[in-house]
C-alpha cells in the first residue's frame, strides 16, 4: 500500500485495500485536498482526519477544500457503477492511495528511478501492470486519503516534465512492462 507523506487515511483504508486486493491487480484510489487555512488547523490540533466531517464539507461548499466528493464512502457495486466511482479515469494511479501484490511490484521492476521529480512516475507503474498483464481496479469512494495542503514541489511544465513525458510515451508505446532503474537496477 502507498500513501504519501502528506495525507491522512480514513480509518477503513487499509481494510479497504485488503478486502479487493488481487493477485494482479493494482488498486487505485483518488484524494480529497484540504484547503489551506483548514490544513492548518488540522495540524495545529494534532487530530487526524480519518473520514469525512462537518467542518471539511463546508470547507468545501466555500471553496477552500476541494474533491470532497470522493469521501463519501460507497460500498453498493450498483451504486458506484452509477456514480463512476468503479472506475480509474485517465489521470491514472495516484501515488498517495494505491497498492498491488509485492509479487506485481517486483514483477514491474518496482518504481522507475529515471523520473526526475513526483509528478507521473506513479502513472507509469499502473501502466507497467496493464503492459504485464494486470489490471488497474478502483477503491474510489472505499478507501478514502485526505490530503494536506502545502506549496507545490512540482510543476506540469518545463525540462523535467518532458523528460517525466518521454519515458510515459516511450513505455505506452514499446508496451514496456518493466522499467531499467528500478529494484533490480538491471531492468528488463
Amino acid at each position: 500500500m502507498f500513501l504519501d507523506g502528506d495525507c491522512m487515511a480514513h480509518r477503513r483504508f487499509v481494510e479497504e485495500h485488503l478486502r479487493l486486493a488481487g493477485r494482479d491487480s493494482i488498486l487505485g484510489g483518488k484524494r480529497v485536498e484540504i484547503g489551506r487555512e483548514l490544513s492548518a488547523r488540522i495540524l495545529a490540533e494534532g487530530q487526524p482526519v480519518t473520514c469525512l466531517s462537518l467542518r471539511l464539507i463546508r470547507d468545501s461548499l466555500a471553496g477552500r477544500s476541494r474533491k470532497v466528493e470522493e469521501a463519501f464512502r460507497i460500498r453498493s457495486p450498483l451504486l458506484r457503477r452509477l456514480l463512476h466511482r468503479d472506475r480509474i479515469f485517465d489521470d491514472g494511479i495516484w501515488g498517495c492511495n494505491f497498492s498491488l501484490p509485492r509479487e506485481l511490484f517486483y514483477r514491474t521492476n518496482g518504481c522507475d528511478e529515471d523520473f526526475l521529480d513526483g509528478s507521473i512516475e506513479d502513472n507509469d507503474l499502473g501502466i507497467r501492470v496493464v503492459n504485464s498483464g494486470g489490471t488497474i481496479r478502483s477503491v474510489r469512494a472505499l478507501a478514502v486519503v485526505f490530503h494536506l495542503w502545502h506549496p507545490a514541489t512540482w510543476v506540469y511544465q518545463g525540462e523535467k516534465h518532458r523528460h517525466n513525458l518521454g519515458i510515459l510515451d516511450r513505455r505506452i508505446a514499446m508496451r514496456e512492462s518493466r522499467c531499467v532503474n528500478g529494484i533490480d537496477r538491471k531492468g528488463a
